[in-house]
């Protein structure tokens, strides 16, 4: 119970952050799936329906907390964005763009970029990215722990 509780915390205490992406708030719950919605321009999708203890594949919506001096005055969020390159994936990041399998996902603002990567995803990291050029992700913050996801949306309205 103190699992689900937490996670419910979680989703009720997100602040927005001027134009980064994040932020939800929950609205109603029933098992263990929330609605909850992103007021951010970072994704499109406004509202999602959550699941907790995600299996997530390429294309999902994932939410997990963050924290940067960049975003908020450091405090934590929790920042919504799309699995764009998995686990044992080769992915180039650098060269003015991010790559996944020989797809381009989308170009990097900053050249060179503040995290640059080139080989296979290890197991346990994930590569997201937010539908906005502008988003701040995976482009910027380097690979995610999965272990940290607190739900994936499976779907979203």
């Amino acid at each position: 119970m103190a699992k689900k509780s937490s996670f419910i915390s979680a989703i009720r205490s997100l602040v927005v952050a001027g134009g980064s992406t994040l932020l939800l708030m929950g609205l109603a719950q029933w098992g263990w799936s929330h609605v909850a919605r992103n007021a951010s321009h970072s994704v499109h999708p406004k509202w999602f329906i959550l699941e907790r203890y995600p299996v997530v594949k390429k294309g999902d919506y994932v939410f997990f907390p963050w924290s940067d001096p960049r975003l908020a005055r450091g405090r934590e969020l929790i920042l919504v964005k799309r699995v764009a390159c998995l686990p044992g994936e080769r992915l180039l990041v650098g060269r003015g763009q991010a790559v996944c399998e020989g797809e381009v996902l989308g170009r990097l603002r900053t050249e060179p970029p503040p995290v640059e990567f080139e080989g296979v995803i290890p197991e346990g990291k994930l590569f997201v990215m937010g539908d906005s050029e502008d988003s701040f992700d995976s482009r910027y913050f380097g690979l995610i722990d999965q272990s940290r996801l607190l739900a994936r949306s499976y779907a979203r309205f």
